[in-house]
């Protein structure tokens, strides 16, 4: 995809804590208690994704200045947490963007897809304290299968951004089968939405996995140091309604498809996630210590699609921050990491 870069100059100092918080390794969660005032349905949506046998192509389509990124994908899951999301077309790419190496790019970025681009929600009382949950009125079917449509709109802060989301939701399943998500001038930014879609589809010529790489969950309620074996850097500050939801130990293996420029290089890396209930935002470090060119302190950024991510170097340790927010946030939760 296509990036900017530039550099912000942290001016990071060295400290670290081990969370008491709960929580496990960022698995969606409803309400505790449903509202009468939001659709029953709801309830459903934090686990359909997973939990749902399916196939269908979808058309993903994302907005970035004046260009736009265009493609249609082939996904599939076997309802055990095991899917494929396979590029089928691209109709257009973003300026700058290598045509032959996308292919690769989208490929290795497929758990990313699955987890976080496309909208989900992670926890439904989390969201509801967070997001003006709205039910607006009916939309065509999606894909032939009758939905009801959802908004999201975030209570945001003056300088974030906004978090509007619109989801078409099949109500006997809670999958979702379309969304969009909106700037601040109420135009389309990212949509998504099934062509096709078949409940329980074949899926014996896809390639199904779990994950990209190897992963050992961590437990937040105790010393992530101690499960680690090594010293755990946690944020203090988040984006004002995220919390810590999830942590584990990512093994990043040392594979010619992945290059040199990729930011989690091999290795082992502590991967913590924090969600406003739908959006998240992912921090990682390297767990041993390297040698970098990059200057202690700095944090230089990259766009990619519609999330922003952040990586530099501090004490030898290598860090990468990302989320639907912006770059004074990114170097707010690095700061108080170290």
């Amino acid at each position: 995809m296509a990036t900017w870069l530039g550099v912000v100059t942290l001016g990071l100092v060295g400290c670290s804590v081990d969370p008491q918080g709960a929580g496990g390794e960022g698995a969606p969660t409803t309400a505790e208690s449903s509202s009468g005032s939001l659709p029953p349905f709801l309830d459903l949506v934090g686990r359909a994704k997973d939990n749902t046998p399916f196939r269908g192509t979808r058309r993903f389509r994302l907005v970035k200045g004046q260009g736009v990124l265009e493609v249609r994908e082939d996904v599939g899951a076997d309802g055990t947490g095991q899917f494929a999301i396979e590029l089928l077309d691209t109709v257009s790419l973003l300026p700058d963007t290598d045509p032959v190496s996308f292919p690769l790019v989208h490929e290795n970025a497929a758990r990313f897809q699955w987890q976080m681009r496309d909208f989900r929600i992670w926890s439904l009382q989390q969201a509801s304290a967070n997001y003006s949950i709205n039910l607006l009125p009916t939309p065509p079917p999606v894909a032939g299968i009758p939905c009801e449509r959802v908004e999201f709109v975030r209570f945001s802060s003056p300088g974030e951004r906004p978090g509007h989301f619109e989801a078409d939701i099949d109500p006997t399943t809670g999958f979702v089968l379309a969304w969009r998500e909106f700037d601040e001038f109420q135009q389309p930014v990212a949509e998504s939405v099934f062509e096709t879609f078949a409940y329980g589809g074949d899926v014996s010529n896809l390639s199904l996995s779990r994950r990209s790489f190897a992963a050992q969950p961590l437990d937040l309620n105790s010393s992530l140091s101690s499960q680690v074996g090594a010293e755990v850097f946690v944020p203090d500050v988040f984006p004002s309604g995220y919390e810590l939801v999830g942590g584990e130990v990512l093994t990043i293996p040392n594979l010619p498809s992945l290059s040199s420029s990729a930011l989690l290089q091999p290795g082992s890396w502590v991967r913590l996630m924090a969600s406003d209930g739908i959006q998240t935002l992912s921090f990682a470090h390297s767990v041993s210590q390297a040698v970098s060119n990059a200057a202690p302190g700095d944090l230089r950024v990259v766009s990619l699609g519609d999330w922003e991510v952040g990586f530099g170097e501090f004490g030898g340790t290598r860090f990468v921050v990302a989320g639907r927010v912006k770059v004074a946030g990114l170097a707010s939760v690095v700061q108080s990491a170290f």
